[in-house]
């Protein structure tokens, strides 16, 4: 009962490297059939780039979380006759590390998906993306020049009443003013 979890594990993981092998075999046959700066080899590694984000990324993911649901059948140490008491926790790290590399495949492909996306819908200038980005962008921009335009509207009002002339002095017309360092510092 407890070799069934171990040998999907094995067979899913010797799925892998026999897929890997093929993915180097594919690429080893584009380069021999086309020119490495040709369109027709850029295609292809297009496409097994695709095939390979997909493999690593979500498939994987998938057969790991199958895993972590098989996981008292991995960390038992299967005798013939009956389940050992020793675990062994090979299996358990293996299925760790490809969880972690294929999440971030994972995350790394859904991001280059949304950039592309979103790289399509932004230069379209009719669609309903582009529509609501250069709206928001307008919105904050009128907000931070009202905003700039208000602090400059203070500091003049300030800085008109900080040069007041000192009556005790000798000489009249002298200027006295405060720090503007403070005063010229962005509010943020």
């Amino acid at each position: 009962m407890c070799y069934k979890p171990q040998i999907r594990m094995r067979l899913i993981y010797t799925g892998y490297a026999i897929n890997a092998a093929l993915v180097c075999f594919v690429l080893t046959c584009a380069l021999m059939c086309y020119d490495e700066h040709s369109y027709r080899f850029q295609y292809v590694v297009h496409c097994i780039t695709d095939y390979m984000f997909i493999i690593f990324g979500p498939v994987l993911f998938t057969f790991c979380i199958m895993g972590f649901s098989c996981l008292p059948g991995l960390v038992q140490d299967c005798k013939p006759n009956h389940v050992g008491e020793i675990t062994h926790p090979a299996d358990i790290t293996v299925l760790v590390l490809c969880t972690i590399v294929s999440f971030c495949v994972l995350f790394l492909y859904a991001a280059q998906i949304t950039a592309k996306v979103a790289n399509i819908e932004l230069a379209n200038e009719y669609s309903f993306t582009y529509v609501t980005f250069a709206s928001c962008f307008k919105r904050e921009k009128d907000r931070y020049q009202v905003e700039k335009n208000a602090r400059y509207a203070m500091l003049k009002r300030e800085e008109d009443d900080e040069y007041v002339f000192n009556s005790d002095d000798d000489e009249e017309g002298v200027v006295h003013h405060d720090d503007k360092s403070k005063l010229l510092a962005p509010p943020f």
